[in-house]
């Protein structure tokens, strides 16, 4: 379990890096024009929100694993 949980938050980081890449940079406006600049957009917002739901997760099994001791 704690290598997939590394698994998927190096997953999650490469994401953030490769949407932000695709959306903001002037390299990544140059791959993906226009329309085409939505792929790396929603990859970087998928996987925020991916990060999101395995922090929370963990900060729950924390407060539960705390108020049973």
């Amino acid at each position: 379990m704690k290598v997939l949980r590394i698994i998927l938050v190096a997953v999650c980081c490469f994401g953030l890096g490769y949407g932000y890449w695709g959306a903001f940079t002037e390299s990544g406006n140059e791959r993906y024009e226009e329309m085409a600049a939505l792929l790396p957009f929603y990859i970087m917002l998928g996987s925020a929100g991916l990060l999101a739901i395995i922090g929370l997760y963990y900060i729950v099994i924390f407060m539960i694993k705390r108020s049973n001791k």
